[in-house]
């Protein structure tokens, strides 16, 4: 192909992806604005572009990507941007809880698991009077470690009033 078919088929292309319906789904898809468009179709490009932002720069979204830790999408600046901000800050806040959450329960199976591996340990016949003495001072050290750990999980359960 030479290079002004290439050029003329560039053209071409430009003029059928440069339109309103184009612009406005890349706005609504909360895209970067795409610059290729010259001339009288880039207004409409524009246009459908911004009227999509505003359709995706909402609270919902903003929640959306702020619960699944997505980083902030830097296309809903300024006015339009206000209830997206304000959305990404609430679903950070509870995507640190669900996080300080799963942290709980991890921390509490592995303390279960500990004083599962100790009662085994215990029930063994072999052991000597002073490992015996020793693993039920550790086991009832874990069971007060674990008593502990369970109350301020349902602390926190209620501070944030979680029902998960």
């Amino acid at each position: 192909m030479d290079r002004s078919a290439y050029l003329k088929s560039y053209e071409t292309g430009l003029r059928h992806y440069c339109n309103y319906e184009n612009g406005l789904a890349r706005g609504q898809a909360g895209k970067k604005y795409n610059s290729v468009c010259e001339g009288p179709e880039a207004a409409a490009f524009r246009t459908g572009y911004e009227d999509g932002l505003v359709q995706y720069c909402n609270y919902d979204n903003g929640f959306e990507r702020g619960r699944n830790d997505n980083s902030f999408n830097d296309v809903c600046q300024g006015g339009i941007g206000v209830d997206y901000r304000a959305g990404y800050q609430d679903g950070q806040a509870e995507y640190k809880i669900r996080q300080d959450y799963e942290r709980f329960e991890k921390r509490i199976e592995r303390k279960r698991a500990a004083i599962e591996d100790v009662s085994h340990r215990l029930a063994e016949s072999s052991l000597d009077t002073k490992e015996r003495d020793r693993l039920r001072y550790k086991k009832k050290r874990l069971l007060k470690e674990l008593r502990d750990l369970q109350w301020q999980f349902r602390s926190f359960k209620r501070k944030y009033d979680l029902d998960w």
